[in-house]
């Protein structure tokens, strides 16, 4: 459920991305509603009734921050906003729905964070390493 995906890439193939523009609602809401409405049966059956038994196990599930809602609908918004760029590639493409699932399932497969970022520990403020050596722990060299 964190991947967004749409059924938006096959749409022109199967006709239905001209009957959505025919009705009065626009096109990227009723593919948001729809994608969100396939959630509702997995929200129900699996993540809401792990919500409520998992205090009863010893989990705590609050969020660290009130960003983190904040930082969940930025995240849904943007796996929309890269699905609707992938539904674009697939009616620029002439519909090649195979070959947009391979570009987007190699996109997907790439160590991002690995590749790019490389994460050091944080040292406190006033750890020791932070601190200029004293004349008594300079070491005279040879």
């Amino acid at each position: 459920m964190l991947v967004v995906k749409t059924a938006a890439t096959g749409w022109l193939s199967e006709g239905v991305l001209l009957k959505l523009y025919g009705r009065p609602f626009s096109v990227l809401g009723q593919l948001m509603a729809q994608t969100v409405g396939g959630w509702v049966p997995m929200l129900l059956m699996y993540s809401m009734p792990v919500l409520f038994l998992a205090p009863l196990l010893g989990v705590r599930l609050i969020p660290a921050s009130p960003a983190f809602f904040l930082s969940l609908l930025l995240c849904i918004s943007l796996g929309f906003a890269i699905d609707f760029l992938f539904a674009c590639l697939s009616i620029r493409l002439r519909n090649i729905n195979w070959l947009i699932n391979q570009i987007r399932t190699a996109i997907g497969d790439f160590d991002w964070l690995g590749g790019l970022l490389r994460v050091q520990p944080c040292r406190s403020q006033g750890s020791r390493d932070d601190k200029a050596p004293d004349a008594s722990e300079t070491v005279e060299e040879d």
